[in-house]
């Protein structure tokens, strides 16, 4: 494809995204939010509580899964949690599972937002390899849950290279003692990232020991 291709249908893209959201962004200047798009609002540094319901109430409304994820990631916020928590992980469930990137997102999400009332939908959706690298953001959100029930599940994504690094933040923000001797062969993990991370969840899990 020529690179004039590509920006017209980038371009495209672009216009139809902007279509799509233009009756959400009306209701978002109604409440007062001068913003052009759902970006300039995520990035406003602002607290936008009073425009959350807006958003839950188009998210499953709107068709395209960009669209779709600008709302997720809006709605990626402290303020969201246990309010967007069920409509956002219910696209999890419609989205195709090809939509690999849409699907992280929503992971990215419920890193955010998601409590111990959706721990278990987490589980069984780390558990699933088919999920994918899609699954790297639900694990670190098991972690920031802290329910010591998914301790035994991450041990077990310790040897998927795909989330690897991720159950190891994961169990050190849990403190699971019983995680040390996996935590200590990943401590020369391949990745510096995930070493990194193993010394940081072994740091964790001696600190509470003591």
């Amino acid at each position: 494809m020529k690179t004039d291709d590509r920006e017209q249908q980038r371009q495209a893209a672009i216009a139809e995204h902007a279509r799509a959201t233009e009756p959400i962004i009306a209701e978002l200047r109604a409440l007062g939010f001068e913003v052009a798009t759902l970006d300039e609002l995520r990035r406003s540094g602002k607290n936008y509580s009073r425009a959350v319901p807006v958003l839950i109430n188009w998210l499953p409304k709107v068709q395209g899964l960009d669209v779709k994820e600008s709302i997720i990631r809006t709605l990626s916020v402290p303020w969201a949690k246990g309010v967007a928590t069920r409509v956002v992980l219910d696209e999890f469930y419609k989205s195709p599972t090809e939509a690999m990137n849409f699907r992280w997102a929503v992971g990215n999400a419920m890193e955010v937002i998601a409590d111990e009332a959706v721990a278990g939908e987490l589980l069984e959706i780390v558990a699933n390899p088919s999920n994918g690298m899609a699954r790297q953001m639900f694990v670190m959100a098991l972690g920031k849950i802290g329910s010591s029930a998914s301790i035994p599940v991450l041990l077990g994504l310790l040897r998927q290279e795909e989330v690897a690094g991720h159950a190891v933040d994961a169990l050190g923000r849990l403190q699971a003692v019983e995680a040390t001797e996996e935590l200590q062969r990943l401590a020369a993990h391949g990745k510096p990232w995930v070493r990194k991370a193993a010394a940081k969840a072994l740091a964790r899990i001696a600190k509470a020991a003591s």
